[in-house]
């Protein structure tokens, strides 16, 4: 999803958008990922969760038979 972002960038911005990434990792997770993939737009680290529920994004989910709190990959435009 990320990487579909980063490939489209130019364009979303050429419309007008702004693009923000949000996780819970840390900022130096945060800072290898988006070296890792080359993304041109900021990435978030929110530790604390106060964005991420802020938009509901927290909570349960379901893998391989196991339940777990994770986010719930989402894009808001």
């Amino acid at each position: 999803e990320a990487c579909n972002l980063r490939d489209n960038f130019k364009e979303l911005q050429s419309e007008g958008y702004e693009l923000l990434g949000v996780s819970a990792d840390s900022e130096k997770r945060q800072a290898k990922f988006k070296e890792k993939y080359e993304f041109p737009f900021p990435l978030l680290a929110d530790e604390d969760h106060t964005v991420i529920n802020a938009f509901g994004v927290w909570g349960l989910k379901k893998f391989m038979g196991r339940e777990y709190d994770g986010i719930h990959r989402k894009t808001f435009v």
